[in-house]
């Protein structure tokens, strides 16, 4: 993915911006697509010529995988963005070999972006440092606790509340630290996704997108 450095000031600190080109993410379900969607609203123009998200409606990162590539062979879009950066969105609950399922994402040239075990464990991140593993139910507890309200998958308005000020900022340092502590234990995603979780990397494309959330 191209991209173009412009040296810029913002609040009176200099910055740097990135021009990112046109990315197009195939998404697990319509919490991922709510999140991106918000974020979509939330990068400036000039940063981007198009931020695309793509719900894939499935219930594995194997169906992810499969909807992208169907995409590219028959979609009479497809065209319009064989050149973009290529990304999978997905939980890493299931299927059981996710380990190898990533592997075969990366040789067929897409970016991923996983997290473990679910989605809700980056959306987690935002209000909470995660230190320990939750299943799908438990962080959507967790959510549905912070939010007072029963957490809804791809409830727009509950995705605003938990991106809202300094949350982004905060889960990019949250899911950094749990990266690192998992480089230095030299775990794996394609090897060790039980040891890692919880954990995503989510956050890499965010940061890329945001880089001045944190003024």
């Amino acid at each position: 993915m191209k991209r173009i450095p412009v040296q810029t000031k913002k609040r009176g600190k200099a910055t740097r911006e990135t021009h990112l080109g046109r990315l197009i993410l195939f998404v697990e379900g319509k919490s991922e697509l709510a999140y991106f969607n918000a974020l979509k609203e939330m990068v400036r123009q000039d940063r981007y010529s198009n931020l695309e998200p793509v719900n894939c409606k499935g219930k594995t990162a194997t169906n992810v995988l499969h909807r992208a590539e169907k995409f590219f062979q028959s979609n009479p879009r497809a065209a319009d963005h064989r050149d973009d950066a290529k990304y999978l969105v997905f939980d890493c609950d299931a299927p059981p070999e996710i380990g190898e399922l990533i592997r075969e994402m990366r040789k067929k040239g897409y970016k991923t972006l996983y997290s473990n075990a679910c989605f809700e464990t980056w959306l987690l991140m935002h209000v909470e440092d995660v230190k320990q593993k939750y299943t799908v139910e438990e962080a959507e507890d967790r959510l549905t606790k912070w939010l007072g309200a029963r957490y809804k998958k791809g409830d727009a308005k509950q995705i605003q509340r938990i991106i809202e000020g300094k949350n982004i900022a905060k889960a990019i340092e949250r899911a950094q630290a749990r990266c690192k502590q998992n480089a230095d234990k030299k775990y794996n995603i394609c090897r060790d996704v039980p040891d890692m979780n919880p954990c995503t990397s989510v956050h890499v494309l965010v940061q890329e997108l945001l880089p001045n959330n944190d003024q």
